[in-house]
């Protein structure tokens, strides 16, 4: 909002758009009218009855950034779930939930992994969640040789009703007892067509595991 003296910013809340005010700034081009494009980078001035306009471009980029966070988070994983404004981290044997605007820490869910029994470490491998942000499916492993995953455990969470973010391990399936999980992506999906199912891929097969059954079904070979 323009006014003879100072510019006036406001953000608009999408769901009952009623406007914050975020900052204000001099009106030193003497304008009525300001325009700014989506990624704010540049902006155009314009004044009543003035044959032509002015376009600012940003000057300055503010990155400045502070640690919500001193552990080591080296080959942690993150998945953001939008619906409930929350970003979920992996470290060794536990995720993380910390709120998307405040960094806030939410809660954690506890990872129980198998014993080591070799040089390399068990730990969280990779994460994923439900389309709906309901589920989560983590599992753990080992990082090989050679940029290789070895997959050991597959940890299902289902978010508890409440108005609190909490979640529960509904289910455990040992991967490692499994034989077609040898050499399996762990880029991994919930898969929607059927209840209880993710679906996984490997370099001749896309298949699909229910978790509260175990079963295996090939839904495509190369």
């Amino acid at each position: 909002m323009t006014t003879d003296e100072k510019i006036y910013f406001y953000l608009i809340n999408q769901e009952t758009l009623e406007p914050t005010l975020e900052n204000v700034m001099f009106n030193y081009m003497k304008c009525n009218h300001l325009i700014f494009g989506s990624k704010v980078r540049y902006g155009v001035s314009y004044k009543s009855n003035q044959r032509s306009f002015q376009i600012y471009r940003r000057a300055f980029w503010h990155n400045f950034k502070v640690p919500i966070s001193t552990e080591n988070h080296e080959r942690s994983k993150a998945v953001e779930l939008t619906s409930m404004n929350i970003f979920l981290v992996t470290r060794i044997d536990k995720v993380t939930m910390y709120d998307s605007e405040t960094f806030e820490f939410i809660g954690e869910l506890p990872i129980k992994l198998l014993p080591t029994e070799s040089r390399e470490i068990n730990e969280i491998i990779s994460i994923a969640a439900s389309e709906d942000d309901k589920q989560v499916a983590v599992i753990s492993g080992k990082y090989l040789v050679g940029g290789m995953q070895k997959t050991n455990q597959l940890f299902i969470f289902q978010r508890q009703e409440g108005n609190k973010i909490t979640y529960k391990q509904t289910s455990r399936v040992v991967l490692k007892d499994i034989e077609v999980f040898t050499k399996v992506s762990t880029d991994y999906y919930f898969y929607e067509k059927e209840a209880d199912c993710i679906i996984f891929c490997k370099n001749d097969q896309i298949f699909t595991l229910n978790y509260m059954t175990n079963e295996i079904k090939t839904v495509y070979w190369f």
